[in-house]
């Protein structure tokens, strides 16, 4: 090894001495690292319970590691190999963990941006994002906060610190091992941190923390890089499909005119999903009843009936007058406007076409004065109704007024242009029109879901993914057939494969990298675990299955990065799976099925 230079060799261990440490952790940290597209899990080298006399050598390790075979595969995987990268080394004190984890303060799977993820271990965290135990996880939502699961792992045994430095493993005996690590109040207590956290860089964050002595310490905070960009941010939490009333399909409706109706008449926690032409909507039960209730006191006497048409009526004029205007063509400023009171006439005339529709006339009737007022209502109602699909959505409507003339203005077809959102059609005056790919996507499906902090637009892959939540599954029979572990990423529907069984001896690289060699591209990579030794292997899956490992392992992160289905923590895959299975693996609900001959021949495509 290279000798340092004295310079920077003495600054180390006066900050050493400055630390009043017997052990410390040097952390590798990549001047591109943990940036919100390339998280390097375990591409590059850290070193727990250092020592003095190990410190310089560990410091020069960490900048070493940015050099190995595997950090230069993925800094081109990355495309970062014309990019200037070096390393700055961090050397913390370290904690003694009586318990360590990994937090994610967006839920890593199904991306909703109001619950958070806590995976806890015994000892130091390296075990669970090495992926070498199968941790606790408790998932926790932020407003109100609650705990919603609480799923607990038996853990046989923990990584320690060793007598003389360094780390070393360590059983861990019963009751201890199925105890659950974190209790209640800690949860909530590490949540708190977690989201303090987030709301301080302002993005979501993959979090490592340790419990020593009754405290909590954060030891390393980064960007989540999992994530879907912001034009897809994550739907809410959607409950189960049994909890949903379909209300509506029909043919021809495209985003633009869906992306109104979700800002200006979907209340919270419902959702609107297409595929082709075909569309359905689904509102969560209890929140139709919120909306009849809502409609039953804002009508509640005759002069609040009034000030509600007279408002609508006012909306219509503006709708009347600004299609007019638009006859000598349209500016940015009048899309702006008409928009704006597109999506303001939505809001206005939710009240009348959804509080009054007959299930909410028929839940209002207990009280004789309100029945009375709705009766007068549904008669306005229905009059309402055909002047305003007249004065939207007609030959001479706003809406189709305000499209034909962008399509003019900006040499568009206007079905195309149906398929834009407000803000795409706006960027059209900066010279910005969407891409012929794009379109493409939002043409194969898309959905619109809201929540209280808005709506979320999803198109093309993962809007068939949403959408599938609402098909009828089947269980799946248990079995020796069957392996069930924990989802990490579900992209994609189930994925049909032969299985690729990867024996992890480390003591024999030569015979690891014989094997990943001898893995054909799309077959299912079954392991123990997996680590950044094997991305040779990781890239060619159609799927991961790995029997140890939770959601914010390596195995989890790795594959979410690359978008590859997988599934941890299923205890005996590599036992049950053989090699050249054909298997069936369904991320989105973290099974993995044997098929055999005579399924195959039943239609399945392999």
């Amino acid at each position: 090894m290279a000798q340092m230079p004295a310079d920077i060799a003495g600054e180390i261990k006066k900050s050493f001495k400055d630390l009043d440490a017997e052990f410390v952790a040097v952390r590798s940290s990549a001047t591109a690292e943990d940036s919100a597209s390339a998280a390097w899990a375990g591409q590059l080298d850290s070193y727990l319970n250092t020592t003095e006399a190990e410190l310089l050598k560990n410091v020069q390790r960490c900048w070493a590691s940015l050099f190995t075979s595997r950090a230069i595969f993925y800094r081109f995987e990355k495309e970062l190999q014309l990019t200037k990268i070096s390393v700055a080394v961090v050397v913390q004190k370290m904690v003694a963990s009586e318990m360590s984890g990994i937090a994610f303060s967006v839920h890593p799977v199904t991306e909703d941006r109001n619950q958070l993820i806590i995976e806890a271990g015994w000892g130091l965290g390296e075990a669970i994002v090495s992926g070498q135990v199968t941790p606790d996880s408790y998932v926790v939502e932020k407003a109100p906060r609650k705990i919603l699961d609480i799923n607990v792992a038996v853990q046989a045994r923990g990584l320690y610190r060793a007598v003389n430095g360094g780390n070393e493993w360590q059983d861990i005996a019963e009751p201890k091992a199925s105890t659950q690590v974190l209790i209640g109040d800690q949860i909530l207590e590490l949540s708190s941190i977690v989201v303090k956290i987030e709301d301080h860089y302002g993005f979501p964050c993959d979090i490592e923390w340790a419990y020593e002595a009754g405290a909590f310490y954060v030891v390393q905070s980064r960007p989540i890089t999992t994530l879907s960009g912001t034009s897809e941010s994550a739907p809410p939490s959607i409950p189960k499909a049994k909890d949903y009333v379909l209300t509506y399909e029909g043919r021809g409706l495209r985003p633009l005119f869906y992306e109104i109706v979700s800002r200006g008449y979907l209340p919270p926690g419902s959702v609107a999903t297409y595929k082709g032409d075909t569309a359905r909507q689904f509102y969560s039960n209890s929140q139709v009843l919120k909306m009849h209730e809502m409609g039953k006191v804002f009508f509640s006497n005759k002069d609040s009936i009034t000030e509600a048409m007279s408002g609508f009526e006012k909306l219509i004029k503006k709708s009347s007058t600004l299609a007019a205007s638009l006859a000598t063509g349209i500016s940015e400023i009048q899309a702006q406007e008409v928009f704006q009171t597109l999506i303001g006439l939505h809001k206005a005339y939710a009240h009348f076409d959804f509080a009054y529709t007959d299930g909410a006339f028929e839940f209002s009737k207990t009280n004789a004065s309100v029945e009375a007022n709705l009766q007068e209502v549904e008669k306005k109602k229905n009059l309402f109704r055909e002047e305003y699909n007249s004065e939207v959505f007609g030959e001479a409507g706003l809406l189709s007024v305000a499209v034909r003339e962008l399509a003019s203005r900006f040499k568009i077809p206007g079905d195309d242009l149906q398929w834009y959102l407000v803000n795409d059609l706006l960027s059209l005056f900066n010279g910005a029109p969407l891409s012929g790919e794009e379109l493409g996507q939002r043409k194969l499906a898309y959905a619109f879901t809201t929540s209280n902090e808005g709506y979320t637009f999803l198109r093309g892959k993962r809007a068939l993914e949403f959408i599938a939540q609402f098909g009828e599954i089947s269980s799946a029979a248990d079995g020796q057939d069957v392996v069930k572990g924990v989802t990490a990423n579900k992209t994609g529907g189930p994925v049909v494969g032969e299985v690729f069984l990867l024996d992890l001896d480390y003591g024999d690289f030569e015979k690891l990298r014989e094997q990943m060699a001898n893995m054909k591209q799309g077959q299912v990579l079954v392991a123990a675990t997996t680590a950044p030794e094997h991305m040779d292997a990781i890239r060619k899956a159609s799927a991961i299955i790995a029997d140890v490992g939770g959601m914010l392992s390596h195995t989890a992160i790795v594959s979410r990065e690359l978008g590859i289905p997988s599934i941890v923590g299923t205890q005996f895959g590599s036992k049950v799976l053989k090699m050249g299975d054909m298997v069936e693996v369904d991320a989105g609900r973290g099974i993995v099925r044997k098929l055999h001959t005579i399924q195959l021949n039943q239609g399945l495509e392999v």
